[in-house]
């Protein structure tokens, strides 16, 4: 995946990325049903765009859109704040992360999972020398953790689960800088226990490589499955941008259900021809994603979302969040047209 450099995360201020000063509105102002075939929205949503694409959906959109390649996490938000980009796929995490450092975020689009329970998104890996044998044991064990990113909060909620917090085990921080880090982490036990990504095959990749050594891993029974696209709030601001925005937002719901109908269309076009997997690991990997469900009505989520960001608020020992100054309720899809 493409790269751009990264810079500190707490920066102080944030770069505005909207447009002229005439056409800059409040986050209250209804939302043209207009959109101006000359407006430029950049977003990065690598597996949105490949659906789109493959469906003819993208035909749909009234704007010219500039697609930006996948980044990592940091980094997304980081181009956020140079201009670069307008939105990005994301989790809430993200958006929280983004906010603590300095940026105006807005989530403007939902995806769920219908049984998400059942189609976990990671496992946590236990590594060879550890006693763990699966949650139960967490008390007093060492777990590997990227702060600010989604599987921190996994970890928080399954702790708060077993009615444990994080005093009650051995938190070693350690960023995804590569994405190997936690899959070498176990291996050399540097930690009994890391969150491992199933949708990138790193649980996979570890049992192949050290099961037969004692490596093992259980699931953490959580929700982890919100998706969202996460916008740019200067960005909203502009009247034009709003208006295409919230047209992409419409046909990006379309685009996740098409997903449903086409999985193993998407499987091949996707997983497979961009990022690199074989077709049947592809097919797998898409099934164990499971129905994606695009909630019309956003309120039961945000009450998910208000648990997550006080877990990880207290955790990082950072300013309360009000998860209803996240979400830009304009693009919610049971949302009043504009007149």
């Amino acid at each position: 995946m493409a790269a751009v450099a990264a810079v500190g995360l707490m920066v102080a201020t944030a770069a505005g990325c909207g447009g002229d000063d005439t056409a800059t509105g409040s986050e209250t102002d209804p939302i043209s049903n207009d959109v101006s075939s000359e407006t430029v929205l950049k977003i990065s949503d690598t597996g949105t765009q490949a659906a789109m694409e493959l469906s003819g959906l993208d035909k749909k959109l009234g704007f010219k859109i500039e697609w930006v390649a996948g980044l990592p996490g940091d980094q997304l938000i980081q181009a956020v704040r140079g201009g670069s980009l307008d939105a990005f796929a994301g989790t809430d995490s993200m958006v929280y992360t983004g906010t603590w450092g300095g940026l105006d975020l807005r989530t403007v689009a939902l995806r769920e999972t219908v049984d998400p329970l059942d189609h976990p998104q990671s496992a946590f890996g236990i590594s060879p020398g550890s006693n763990v044998t699966g949650p139960e044991d967490l008390k007093g064990a060492s777990i590997a953790y990227p702060p600010g990113a989604q599987p921190s909060v996994t970890i928080l909620l399954l702790l708060d689960k077993l009615g444990l917090s994080p005093d009650d085990v051995e938190m070693v921080e350690m960023p995804t800088t590569t994405p190997d880090v936690y899959l070498r982490a176990l291996a050399n036990d540097q930690v009994d226990v890391a969150p491992l990504n199933l949708n990138r095959g790193h649980l996979q990749q570890y049992l192949a490589q050290y099961g037969d050594k004692g490596g093992s891993y259980f699931q953490p029974g959580v929700r982890e499955d919100a998706y969202m696209l996460i916008a740019n709030g200067e960005v909203l601001r502009d009247s034009e941008k709003a208006a295409a925005m919230k047209q992409f937002t419409e046909v990006w719901q379309e685009a996740q259900l098409w997903i449903n109908e086409n999985p193993k269309e998407f499987a091949a076009g996707y997983y497979s021809k961009v990022l690199g997997l074989p077709v049947p690991a592809a097919e797998e990997l898409v099934e164990n994603l499971g129905t994606f469900d695009v909630p019309k009505d956003w309120s039961e989520s945000m009450k998910r979302f208000q648990v997550n960001a006080d877990l990880l608020a207290e955790f990082q020992d950072m300013e309360e969040l009000d998860v209803n100054d996240l979400f830009d309720r304009r693009f919610e899809p049971d949302a009043p047209e504009a007149s």
